[in-house]
């Protein structure tokens, strides 16, 4: 069986949505945004998981869906926190957005869709990066450079 087959099992035997591990305090969330898993993500929503669940690192399970490019499991959590800028610009240990994540990912789509909903551009990480920084693919950091054509699209 693989993980994604495993989890309505778990939860309908009395397993929490919420639980975490010990070594880096990641919940189920976290897991399936990681890997992508959008069906997944979406039964664990349905089963009041916590979308703002932050592990030791205060990565959030949004951070790991940009981190990986899952822009399908990106709209749902923006969606169901309705476009909240708090969320969108919540930082990580290392003080990375989730643009920053997205743009690590080079999803393009992404990128441009996270601006138009909000995301500061000019939010710097730990060591002063800002997404810009980060972004290795061309279609990415042209994106970022123009970002306020797309804020006000």
């Amino acid at each position: 069986m693989v993980y994604g087959d495993m989890m309505p099992i778990l939860v309908e035997n009395g397993g929490s949505v919420n639980v975490a591990d010990k070594h880096e305090g990641l919940t189920p969330l976290h897991i399936a945004s990681y890997r992508g898993e959008f069906t997944i993500v979406e039964y664990l929503l349905k089963r009041k998981a916590n979308i703002l669940a932050v592990s030791k690192k205060f990565v959030t399970p949004l951070h790991f869906a940009a981190f990986c490019g899952c822009a399908n499991v990106v709209k749902m959590f923006l969606r169901k926190c309705n476009f909240n800028h708090k969320i969108i610009n919540k930082k990580d240990i290392f003080g990375n957005t989730i643009l920053h994540c997205a743009a690590v990912s080079g999803n393009s789509r992404l990128v441009k869709y996270l601006i138009q909903r909000g995301a500061d551009v000019e939010a710097r990480n730990k060591f002063t990066h800002s997404a810009l920084h980060l972004a290795k693919r061309k279609t990415v950091i042209e994106i970022l450079m123009n970002a306020q054509d797309y804020n006000s699209r």
